[in-house]
This record gives C-alpha cells, sequence and structure tokens, in this order.
C-alpha cells in the first residue's frame, strides 16, 4: 500500500513537474532522452568492437605467430626424420646433405618458436618449449651414430658383422682345407677309387660354397627358404665328410688332417649360425632401426606430443576466444536490441504523451474556438489551466479573450435592449406623426377646398366686382384662418 502510494505520489510529482516546463523544454528533453539511448547504445557497440578487436589483435599477434612457429617446426621435423629413412635405405649423399639441411631449419624454426610474444610471456608454453628444445638437442645428437651406421653395413646389420667376425673366416679357413685336400690328391695315383674320392671332394667343396652362398642370401634378405637350404646343404656336408671316411681309400696326410678339422668346423660353423639366425630374427637385425625404435623414435614421439600439446593449447586458446568473442557479440546483440527497442518504447511513450500533453489542451483550444466561430458558442466556458507552459499561456489567454468578448457582447445585449426600447418609442412616435399627418392631409385638403372655394369666389368678386367691402374682409379672414391652419400642420410634421 505503502509502495502505491509512493508510486503514485512520485507520478503526480512527475506529471508537476512537466506541466511547469514548456514546450520547448519538453521537446528537447524527449530528444535528449532519446539522444541519450543511442549514445549508450553507441557506447556500448563501441565498447564491445574494441573488445573485440583487442582479443582479436591478441590472437593475431601472440596465438596466430606461436600456432604457425609450431607448424614449422613439425614439418620440419617431419622433414628431417624422413631425409633421414631415405638416407639410411639408400646411402645417397644428397639424402644426407637433406638431412643437415632440415636440421638446421630445426634450428631456425625453433628460434621463431621461442620468440613469439606468446612463449616469452606465458610461463607454461616457455616449459613446453623448453621440453621441445631438448628433445630436439637429443634427436641431433644421434647424427653421427646415424651416419656412421648407414656407412658402415656390418655395424648396422648385426648379424651380418657377426657373421663377417666369425663365419667368414673359419669358412675360409674350411674352403682352404678342402682345397688343399684337392692339390694333395694330385700327386696320388690315378684309379677309379682315388677318382671317388676326388668327386667326394670336389662335391664337399661345391656344397660348402652353397652354404656360404644361402647364408649370404638369408643375411640380406630374410628369406627363410635360404636358411633351409643352409641346413640342408651342411647336412650334405656332414654325409660328404662321412662318405670320405668311409671309402676306405688311403689319404694323404692333407687329407687326414682336414677331415677331423671340417668336422670340428662344422659344428662350430653351426654354432655360429645359431648365433646369426638369433641376431636376425631379433629387433637388433638392424641397428639403425632398433635404434629408431628404441631410442629416436620415442624422443620423436615426445617432442611431436609436445608440439601436439602445444598447437591443442593454442586451438583451445583460439576457440575459448573466438567461443567468448561470439558470446560477447551474441550479448552486445541482445543489449543494443533491448536498447533499440527500449530507445523505440521510450520514442513511442514520449510522442504519446507530448500529444496528450501538447495536442490535446490545442484541440480543446481550437474546439471551443470552433465552437465561438459556428455561433453558438458558450462564452461562459472556460479552459482547465495546469502548468506554465505555452499551452497553459494559450488558454488562459482564451480564458482571457473568452471573458472579454462575454463582456463585450453582455455590453451590446444590453445596447440591444435598450435600442429596442428607443425602437419601440419611435415606432410609436412614428404611429403618432403618421396619424398627425392623416389628419394634415385631411386638413390640407379641407384648405385646398377652401382654397378654391376662395378662388371660386375672387372670380367671382372679379368677375362680378360686384362685392362689397364686407365680402373682402371676409375672405381676408378667411384666409388668415387658413393659413394657421397650415402653420399648425407643419409644426405637427416637424414633431
Amino acid at each position: 500500500m505503502n509502495n502505491l502510494r509512493n508510486t503514485t505520489e512520485n507520478t503526480m510529482a512527475i506529471n508537476m513537474s512537466m506541466k511547469s516546463m514548456t514546450i520547448r523544454h519538453k521537446l528537447w528533453g524527449g530528444f535528449f532522452l532519446i539522444l541519450a539511448v543511442l549514445l549508450v547504445v553507441s557506447l556500448k557497440t563501441l565498447w564491445s568492437v574494441s573488445d573485440t578487436q583487442q582479443r582479436v589483435s591478441g590472437m593475431t599477434q601472440d596465438y596466430q605467430p606461436t600456432l604457425i612457429a609450431t607448424m614449422d617446426l613439425r614439418a620440419a621435423l617431419k622433414e628431417a626424420t624422413t631425409a633421414l629413412g631415405f638416407y639410411l635405405l639408400t646411402q645417397r649423399p644428397d639424402y644426407l646433405q637433406s638431412y643437415e639441411d632440415y636440421l638446421r631449419r630445426l634450428d631456425d624454426a625453433l628460434a621463431n618458436l621461442q620468440q613469439t610474444p606468446l612463449v616469452q610471456g606465458d610461463a607454461d608454453v616457455a616449459a613446453t618449449v623448453a621440453d621441445v628444445e631438448n628433445g630436439l638437442n637429443e634427436f641431433k645428437s644421434y647424427k653421427a651414430k646415424m651416419v656412421q651406421l648407414a656407412q658402415n653395413l656390418t655395424d648396422n646389420f648385426s648379424a651380418l658383422g657377426y657373421a663377417g667376425s666369425n663365419i667368414n673366416p673359419l669358412s675360409r679357413e674350411m674352403l682352404q682345407a678342402v682345397s688343399n685336400m684337392l692339390l694333395s690328391e694330385q700327386e696320388e695315383p690315378a684309379n677309379i677309387e682315388r677318382r671317388k674320392l676326388l668327386n667326394a671332394m670336389a662335391d664337399l667343396r661345391y656344397t660348402w660354397s652353397s652354404v656360404i652362398n644361402n647364408v649370404r642370401i638369408y643375411l640380406f634378405y630374410g628369406n627363410d627358404d635360404a636358411l633351409a637350404n643352409v641346413y640342408l646343404f651342411i647336412q650334405g656336408a656332414k654325409d660328404l665328410l662321412i662318405k670320405i671316411e668311409d671309402l676306405g681309400v688311403p689319404l694323404t696326410f692333407e687329407q687326414e688332417e682336414a677331415i677331423p678339422f671340417l668336422s670340428d668346423a662344422i659344428a662350430k660353423w653351426e654354432h655360429h649360425l645359431k648365433v646369426v639366425v638369433d641376431l636376425h630374427k631379433s629387433d637388433k637385425v638392424r641397428m639403425d632401426a632398433y635404434l629408431i625404435r628404441t631410442e629416436v623414435g620415442p624422443v620423436l614421439d615426445r617432442i611431436d606430443n609436445k608440439l601436439q600439446d602445444l598447437g591443442h593449447h593454442l586451438r583451445d586458446s583460439t576457440s575459448n576466444s573466438g567461443q567468448e568473442l561470439i558470446t560477447q557479440t551474441q550479448s552486445t546483440t541482445s543489449v543494443v536490441s533491448f536498447l533499440l527497442i527500449a530507445g523505440i518504447g521510450v520514442g513511442v511513450f514520449l510522442s504519446w504523451l507530448m500529444t496528450r500533453m501538447i495536442v490535446t489542451p490545442i484541440r480543446a483550444v481550437a474546439a471551443a474556438m470552433e465552437d465561438i466561430a459556428d455561433g453558438d458558442g458558450d462564452l461562459s466556458r472556460r479552459l482547465h489551466v495546469q502548468g506554465s507552459d505555452e499551452v497553459a499561456l494559450l488558454a488562459a489567454a482564451f480564458n482571457r479573450f473568452a471573458e472579454k468578448t462575454q463582456q463585450i457582447i453582455r455590453q451590446v445585449s444590453e445596447s440591444v435592449a435598450q435600442l429596442d426600447a428607443a425602437t419601440g418609442e419611435m415606432t410609436h412616435i412614428t404611429d403618432t406623426t403618421t396619424q398627425t399627418m392623416t389628419q394634415q392631409k385631411q386638413q390640407t385638403a379641407m384648405v385646398a377646398d377652401a382654397v378654391n372655394e376662395m378662388s371660386a369666389a375672387a372670380q367671382d368678386v372679379a368677375q362680378t366686382a360686384e362685392q362689397p367691402a364686407q365680402a373682402a374682409q371676409h375672405a381676408d379672414e378667411e384666409t388668415h384662418h387658413s393659413r394657421q391652419i397650415v402653420n399648425h400642420g407643419g409644426l405637427l410634421f416637424l414633431l
């Protein structure tokens, strides 16, 4: 109840304040109120645009250069690892040169990344970039080792290196022993038994040569069929040694020494072959591939993960900033729309209020004056005067005009009444005068008759000249009497 009363009192106070203002002040006040709404809308829009510009500038100057530098670093790292892989496979110098060029490009890309404003201003991003730098340094530290493995196959292929150190010398000794057996046979007499021995020793040399060739095929190509052939030819060599011993042919000194040596050498060779096969089937069959899988690969993965995390961080930050910009833009749009609608509402309300406070009183004055102009106006009618604006002044002036007009009409009415009374009196006088004139006309007629009679009498007197002086005196009297009658009638006419 108190709130309603306070609202009513405030409304009445506002109405009184509005009524005390002039029309010019009311119009200017409404105009400035609309301008204030437009100013608020413009300031809100300008603030939103300025903040959006700052955010976009931050994204352009901070996030975008860092993201581009990160992408360049990842691209250089990918190209460097690709060039290294091609060099390890082909040992071509041009790929080695490409690998070294991309390593220098990595240094340049890292320097560009470290110089970006975001890296220099954000501790978390700087820490991530430092981890990336450590990983890159570790990756570059494998350069000498990788180049060495590419240039030295025995170091790169562990099985091949082991075979070169253990199997190849033993194989050469065994072939040399077989060759000595064949050479010593040349000094022996030729017969069928010796020829069989010679053929068996030749088959032994051929068989062992086949063993060596298939081992090489297996080492280079990893062909399991070649490995099966190796075992097959080893068994054939063992069978030939047994065959040589079972021939019962007397052997030379070199042949007797070679057979136990070859038997022991085959046993050792099989042991070394087992080691070679194990190495060939292990992860260390190629040391460069093994290092890439076990050491270089994890380093690259760690670097790539760090760069991916940095890229995700930048993208998330950019996305969050973009979402904030979208939210802010939507909020600004809502606020500006609300303010515009409010401004339109205020404008409509002010228009209605101005119409009510200005046009309605003016129409009332116009209706009153039109009522007066039509001739049926009520001059006792007065307009209600409120406030001190131009409409109130106009209403007050109209009231004064109506009052003065009413006084004038009252005076005219009184004058008309007086004139009407005078007119009645004049009418009475006129009637009286008319009657008098009628009488005068009758008397005049009588005078005329008398004059005619006088004229006739005078003619008679003149003609007869017989009348006496008494008749002349009588005529003079009658003439005097007529003159009095005429003078009396003219006096009545003047009255």
